[in-house]
């Protein structure tokens, strides 16, 4: 039997981990009884290519963004791939794409397209979070599914394997539309849970993946309204039983060591503390991470039963280091909180990870001085320094949207800026006044910053000295 809709994961993601994102829109598309198939090449690859560094975050960026290495080290795999699932007779081709698998992706769909050019494409992934920005990150599609799919692509397969062509869909991009339509978001699954938690019914056995078992309890932000933030999404939450169902499950199934791809476990603090518990109160022997802001409602208490429930780590999105910066970041945070909720962190024994935005507009030296004497201060507290970011001006982000409020000035026409660059825009081609701050100066701060963090002896991942250029 010829397949409805095929799904394909490209290389490269992280570890590498279960498709958890995939694993929702197989959820989604299972009650409509179809021939759905999965093909993960980000697996297939790992295990073919037999380098597992080429999966970690540095080479994500040195190599798998270059167009150029991936279609020297890629193109032939891709070609014989192409071929291999083409014979599965697809009546749609569904595929992902992210940051570190855009080159792979277009690569892919540019041979799909000279064997079966009448076949339909649909795009979706984290690429395609916004509307403006998508078409650049993956030009040829017949769809493209920005944010959420859910609830948009069952009806979209239905109307294609009907033979229709439908346009002007809510979250859905096609080249059917009507020039110059207006956009509409799509929908949001408020009730994450119906969907169901992925159990990879499709794929060849968790066993087959390495990496720690991706999980979320929460999509959005419970803050969301960080200036440089560009995932500014709307809020939703699992139910803290229902997570701990699927925990239970995949620890049943040989993964016990999870990783939350929430943007912070703190949004909430009582589904949180509930999590813990239902963890705790199950008898879940487990090992998590996730990221995590510091605030107020977390204390000593807090730290000790995430510990308790099984809590490694924490990458703790600090970002500003001194009250002045936090407030031009527009953060939840004061330095006052940073410092409670580390320490009791460390005391509770999770290990904390931190990171730092370098560059907003309105940053100045005594800032990145003061910063550093409180990294130092609180180097006790701190078990690595993951990210020194330089703030990048990235669609979504409210430096993005609104530069002139930012003193943000361009060296080129903003609007022809907007329009080459509509995902970000290049680091040379623009600054901010007030004080005057460029692209070489938040690479000399990060790399001050990066070198005072060494000195004080505090571990500065390998991420965070590939970031400064440290070797």
């Amino acid at each position: 039997m010829s397949v409805d809709l095929l799904l394909v994961e490209p290389p490269m993601r992280y570890q590498p981990m279960l498709p958890n994102g995939m694993g929702y829109v197989w959820n989604a598309l299972k009650p409509l009884g179809l021939n759905v198939r999965v093909a993960d090449m980000n697996i297939a690859y790992f295990h073919r290519m037999h380098n597992p560094s080429l999966w970690s975050v540095e080479a994500g960026f040195d190599l798998w963004t270059k167009q150029a290495w991936v279609s020297r080290e890629c193109q032939g795999m891709i070609d014989s791939v192409a071929v291999d699932l083409l014979s599965l007779e697809p009546k749609i081709l569904g595929i992902s794409a992210s940051e570190t698998s855009q080159a792979w992706t277009n690569l892919m769909v540019a041979t799909i397209r000279r064997l079966t050019p009448e076949l339909p494409i649909i795009v979706g992934g984290y690429s395609c979070e916004y509307d403006y920005a998508a078409r650049q990150n993956v030009p040829d599609f017949d769809y493209l599914c920005v944010r959420d799919a859910e609830l948009t692509l069952p009806s979209l397969v239905i109307a294609l394997l009907g033979g229709n062509r439908p346009r002007d869909l809510p979250g859905v991009l096609s080249k059917y539309d009507t020039p110059g339509r207006a956009w509409v978001d799509a929908p949001l699954p408020d009730d994450i849970d119906a969907l169901g938690f992925p159990k990879y019914e499709w794929g060849p056995g968790l066993a087959t993946y390495p990496g720690p078992a991706p999980i979320m309890m929460t999509r959005g932000c419970g803050w969301g309204r960080c200036h440089f933030c560009s995932e500014i999404f709307a809020y939703r939450q699992r139910q803290p039983d229902k997570v701990a169902e699927e925990m239970a499950w995949l620890i049943a199934h040989g993964k016990n060591t999870f990783v939350f791809g929430d943007s912070s476990l703190a949004s909430n603090h009582e589904i949180l503390m509930a999590l813990c518990h239902e963890i705790i109160e199950r008898g879940l022997s487990c090992w998590f991470n996730g990221q995590y802001h510091a605030n107020k409602n977390s204390n000593g208490e807090t730290f000790t039963l995430l510990k308790k429930a099984g809590c490694g780590n924490l990458t703790f999105g600090v970002d500003g280091w001194n009250d002045h910066t936090l407030r031009l970041q527009r953060k939840s945070s004061n330095m006052e909180m940073v410092e409670t909720n580390l320490r009791a962190c460390r005391m509770a024994g999770i290990n904390t990870s931190v990171n730092m935005v370098i560059g907003v507009p309105g940053e100045t030296e005594d800032d990145i001085d003061e910063a550093i004497d409180n990294i130092i201060r609180l180097k006790d507290y701190i078990t690595n320094f993951q990210n020194l970011n330089c703030l990048i001006l990235s669609a979504g982000s409210d430096y993005y949207l609104e530069p002139e409020k930012y003193g943000i000035e361009f060296r080129r026409d903003k609007a022809q800026l907007y329009r080459e660059h509509p995902a970000s825009i290049p680091t040379e081609d623009w600054y901010s006044e007030g004080p005057y701050i460029d692209g070489k100066i938040r690479e000399s701060r990060r790399k001050r910053i990066a070198k005072a963090i060494i000195e004080a002896g505090i571990n500065l991942t390998g991420y965070a000295r590939w970031q400064a250029e440290i070797d």
